[in-house]
């Protein structure tokens, strides 16, 4: 029950060993709890109106792009909007094409769906390291998806009509590959 430190002041500290739960069991309650997460996001992203400017204008552009036909140039009442890259306009557009009209659901989807890829991505860092290092993949991965998932800024910027979800996917996967690149042997 309890293991003695083997280093230094061997046998002044005495750590009691915490039983893990299997690696199954702890699979299957990070599967719940993500499953739980993303539901109750999807079907709350509709519950509530725009709650910012910078949400409405997202929408603006978006639907000035369908209407104009200009997929290019963003504009907002006909005049260029530059701040941003039009990525996330784009997919936008691209929902509301489909679905037919921007709405808030249209306008925040993209946000939470590049959040999601980005934990699936954290995620998948996280198993294959894991794996490297002869530890459980699994439960490494589901583990660092689900940390990023909770973080509450990261979370509550993903579930708003803004780009930062698609630019934080964009440097989680640069840093990934930047990563792989220089563990390669030269």
């Amino acid at each position: 029950r309890f293991q003695r430190r083997q280093r230094g002041f061997s046998g002044l500290l005495e750590v009691p060993m915490c039983p893990l739960p299997s690696e199954r069991k702890l699979i299957l309650l990070l599967a719940f709890l993500a499953i739980a997460a993303l539901s109750l996001t999807f079907f709350g992203l509709d519950a509530t109106d725009f709650v910012r400017q910078s949400e409405c204008r997202t929408a603006v552009v978006a639907r000035e792009m369908l209407d104009s036909g200009d997929f290019l140039v963003p504009t907002v009442n006909g005049r260029p909007r530059f701040e941003k890259p039009p990525l996330y306009y784009w997919a936008i557009a691209a929902l509301a094409s489909k679905t037919g009209a921007v709405s808030e659901t249209v306008a925040r989807l993209p946000s939470v769906l590049a959040a999601l890829a980005a934990a699936l991505a954290l995620g998948g860092f996280a198993w294959r390291r894991a794996q490297l290092l002869n530890q459980p993949p699994v439960a490494a991965g589901w583990l660092a998806g689900l940390v990023l998932i909770c973080l509450p800024g990261f979370w509550q910027r993903a579930t708003l009509a803004d780009a930062e979800s698609m630019l934080a996917l964009t440097c989680l996967a640069v840093t990934v590959c930047l990563y792989w690149h220089l563990r390669q042997p030269q």
